[in-house]
């Protein structure tokens, strides 16, 4: 877990944070520097997309790249591509492996994921929404920090 302590060091400085896991700090600016507005999609898109920008962002590949991995696993899954099943198994596919949330009802959030791991890449699953972490940045199309997630996805060698 994380703890955070709430001083302002600086203007530019709302808060620091003690990883244990990593026996480090990390300072934030602010909370809203956590998000990073990210959308490829090449007709900029907002709805029905996540998964694929989500495996674009993870993959550091074109929305069209990602989209046609995923369909690839539609079509041998018989499924649809925003099945969580299907684009799971891309990132599968690519060196990504599985692990569960802990369950808290509301205590966790993407924000408190941000915070605990600020290094390596990560896809965020909600139930019905995706988003990537990157190195404690939340890239998506809208701010998703208060989100809860269910599971993360991380590259087998972080």
């Amino acid at each position: 877990m994380v703890f955070f302590i709430a001083r302002k060091l600086h203007e530019s400085c709302t808060f620091i944070s003690f990883n244990i896991r990593e026996k480090c700090f990390t300072i934030k600016s602010k909370e809203s520097d956590m998000w990073i507005e990210y959308n490829p999609n090449p007709l900029k898109k907002r709805v029905g997309d996540c998964a694929v920008r989500a495996v674009a962002k993870a993959l550091d590949i074109s929305w069209l790249n990602a989209f046609l991995l995923i369909i690839v696993d539609a079509i041998r899954l018989c499924d649809m591509p925003s099945s969580n099943g299907v684009w799971g198994a891309t990132l599968y596919r690519h060196g990504f492996k599985r692990e569960s949330v802990p369950s808290c009802d509301d205590c966790y959030n993407a924000e408190d994921f941000c915070n605990e791991f600020f290094k390596g890449t990560y896809v965020l699953g909600f139930g019905t929404h995706v988003a990537t972490v990157i190195d404690g940045n939340l890239y998506d199309s809208w701010n998703s920090l208060s989100e809860i997630p269910q599971y993360y996805w991380y590259k087998g060698d972080e």
